[in-house]
């Protein structure tokens, strides 16, 4: 799990880093790539999320059975 928690760190820092090209030299069309840079890296961060809560659900429940 902590491997694709750091995938999803890597792959949502990659969309930031293209929202900020576009955002500094915008272009016909940019905003369209800005919104959909956006929505993907919001999807990302949200199973980023989810990643985490089964992570610590899983965590709490080895420390109670052992």
């Amino acid at each position: 799990m902590l491997f694709r928690q750091n995938a999803l760190l890597a792959t949502i820092s990659e969309k930031d880093a293209n929202i900020a090209l576009l955002e500094l030299s915008p272009t016909v069309g940019s905003d369209d790539e800005v919104k959909k840079f956006k929505a993907e890296k919001d999807k990302l961060v949200n199973e980023l999320k989810e990643q985490v809560a089964t992570s610590n659900v899983a965590k709490c429940f080895l420390k109670l059975t052992y």
